[in-house]
């Protein structure tokens, strides 16, 4: 079936709505806006990028999945309304989507985003049932430098436990081009952002690999140059070494920002990401069984 005529220019004005955090109005232009309920500007702390927008499909039970998804934007910027069609495209998948802010450098250098994102969500988990929703369905998602803060409350537990948490909340979480393994750090502004670290190993998400993680999907795509997909494989493999419930797949074709693309429903409503995330998600909804992993193929980068 042919695309959308628009498409084609909205792709490439997107491109730069997830680096640079502008144009991203034009692709939700075409967001619908039934489907689902939102409820915006939520506070979760006293800071005014502290903040969430509560997204919710307009069937919930007992069984609806509850999704935090944090953006990326290299910890520089970004901002929650951008990810509507992140967000739409979650919701109409039956689940239940929190998009928090949170801040960025130059205000605060590492690991503030990652405590934001923390408090984020305690937030979520604890307020759960005000709307009706199964706090025990808790996944985090994330793309890029989100897909770090995402994988960092995962693994290294004294982020939620500072936050008034517990990484045993986590049911599930799926990284979309995460930067896990990326030193030495060659960029002027991520040498700045983590300076508060004087052993940066200790920045990397893949150095609180452990067992008994969460269960994990990681995705990637063959083509991305922003992120390598050596970032997940390499998290894959010390995680699978440790005998966790981890996926990878790497989708040939796809790029950095294509990935985030992949889960808007307007502009990509039959994804094969789409369906691995669905399920991922269901399968975890089952009773816990120990799965056999089958190996993943080495990543080209």
């Amino acid at each position: 079936m042919r695309p959308p005529i628009f498409f084609i220019p909205l792709f490439f004005i997107l491109s730069g709505a997830l680096s640079a955090c502008s144009g991203a109005d034009a692709v939700n232009l075409f967001v619908s806006e039934e489907g689902y309920s939102v409820t915006k500007d939520i506070a979760y702390g006293e800071l005014p990028r502290q903040k969430l927008d509560m997204y919710l499909p307009e069937k919930i039970d007992a069984n609806t999945p509850l999704i935090v998804f944090f953006y990326g934007g290299a910890w520089q910027g970004g901002k929650k309304a951008d990810y509507l069609f992140v967000a739409q495209g979650l919701t109409s998948l039956g689940y239940a989507v929190a998009v928090p802010d949170y801040r960025t450098y130059p205000e605060v250098k590492y690991p503030a985003f990652i405590e934001d994102s923390a408090q984020a969500v305690t937030w979520v988990y604890e307020h759960a049932k005000t709307y009706k929703l199964n706090r025990d369905n808790l996944h985090l998602m994330g793309h890029s430098a989100g897909a770090y803060n995402a994988m960092m409350l995962a693994l290294n537990q004294k982020y939620l436990e500072k936050a008034g948490g517990k990484s045993e909340w986590i049911k599930g979480v799926i990284g979309l081009a995460g930067p896990y393994n990326f030193l030495p750090l060659r960029d002027r502004a991520y040498q700045e952002i983590f300076s508060t670290e004087p052993d940066l190993i200790k920045t990397q998400p893949i150095h609180y690999a452990r067992r008994n993680a969460p269960r994990i999907l990681l995705l990637t795509g063959r083509q991305d140059n922003v992120v390598a997909p050596r970032n997940s494989y390499y998290l894959y493999g010390v995680l699978q070494e440790l005998g966790n419930d981890v996926t990878y797949k790497e989708y040939d074709g796809v790029g950095h920002v294509n990935l985030a693309l992949e889960l808007s429903k307007t502009l990509s409503n039959k994804s094969e990401m789409r369906s691995d995330i669905q399920d991922f998600i269901a399968k975890g909804m089952k009773k816990p069984t120990r799965p056999a992993l089958a190996p993943a193929a080495k990543p080209s980068r």
